[in-house]
């Protein structure tokens, strides 16, 4: 199995035990995830860090694909299909005392740009119809989210003309063709409809046909996104059916094709 984008630990410049020294800014700290801006390399960097992995966990990871390898390839396909996204610089997996076992993603870092949910908690009340779009470009290129949500979009000069730019694929799968109009694109836009209401900012049906549906279909959307369940049992369903639907694509895909495997 190709790894593509994997990198030794050596080579970070800093020691993963103990990064604070090169942290520039912190962006998240919780118990099981880090992430911080610093610089790899000549580059400025945003560093992800998923800790206390469990034994089994990695285990599968190793015959599979690790969650950051997942997200590694995510990225690097949305931008060949010209999809805002940061550019993916590696990624890394191992063990230490500190976080037991790990997985690191670096990423070129965003300059200037803040997530669209903080901007609407400060009073920001943004035109989401470019967001429609985007999402509409990111399941043309195969790619169902699964946490289309507002802190998962970054905006460059929002006080202009913002851009948008989607960031954290934990739970992203690549299909082998557009999943524009199928059920795991519906969940994403539910998703998003559901998270923007919930901050005040419910999306008119305008801004929603930005992504190509009709008016009916946007109404259709914020009726289901008004009923679906949240929670971690809901996440779970939903990403096993994503999980079904993906399996069932790659099985197609290969019947047709003759191809080895079609690979997230």
């Amino acid at each position: 199995m190709s790894r593509i984008g994997a990198i030794p630990i050596g080579s970070l410049g800093f020691r993963i035990e103990n990064p604070d020294p090169a942290v520039q800014q912190w962006l998240k700290k919780e118990r099981r995830t880090l992430i911080w801006a610093g610089q790899f390399g000549d580059e400025p960097a945003v560093f992800k860090l998923y800790r206390k992995r469990e034994p089994w966990h990695t285990f599968r990871c190793a015959l599979t694909r690790y969650r950051v390898e997942r997200e590694y390839r995510t990225m690097r396909h949305l931008s060949s299909h010209d999809v805002p996204c940061p550019e993916p610089l590696g990624w890394a997996s191992g063990h230490c005392p500190a976080h037991g076992y790990f997985e690191l993603l670096v990423m070129r870092r965003v300059p200037k740009a803040v997530d669209l949910q903080t901007l609407i908690e400060n009073g920001y009340r943004p035109d989401v119809t470019a967001v429609f779009s985007l999402a509409r470009s990111m399941h043309e290129a195969g790619v169902c989210s699964q946490v289309l949500v507002s802190r998962n979009v970054l905006v460059v000069d929002s006080e202009r003309t913002p851009h948008f730019t989607l960031i954290d694929f934990p739970r992203a799968r690549i299909f082998p063709r557009s999943v524009v109009g199928t059920r795991v694109a519906e969940f994403d836009l539910i998703m998003l409809i559901q998270d923007l209401s919930g901050l005040g900012t419910e999306p008119s049906t305008s801004q929603m046909t930005g992504y190509g549906m009709t008016r009916k279909e946007a109404r259709a959307l914020t009726a289901a996104a008004a009923q679906r369940r949240t929670g971690k049992y809901a996440r779970r369903l939903a990403d096993a059916e994503c999980r079904i639907h993906h399996m069932l694509a790659r099985l197609n895909i290969n019947k047709r094709k003759g191809a080895a495997g079609y690979e997230n």
